[in-house]
């Protein structure tokens, strides 16, 4: 499989965050960084459907029982 090439360059932000983890690390300090990430943007996720949800007056419980799995992962 081969990966794609990117067009663009980094943004300020990006060089930065490359800047900062570019040592060594431990297995555990990935795995805390990676789960920091998806906290963040689980967050980010479920309010955007929140906001769909009631911009649409969807009902809640037509929500649920559309979802065919909910998972809640405690950080």
């Amino acid at each position: 499989m081969s990966i794609p090439s990117i067009s663009h360059k980094l943004n300020p932000l990006q060089v930065s965050l490359l800047r900062l983890f570019s040592r060594d690390m431990s297995d555990d300090e990935v795995l805390t960084l990676k789960r920091a990430l998806v906290k963040h943007y689980s967050e980010l996720l479920r309010e955007e459907v929140e906001k769909v949800v009631a911009d649409k007056g969807i009902p809640k419980l037509i929500l649920m029982k559309c979802s065919t799995k909910i998972v809640n992962i405690d950080y």
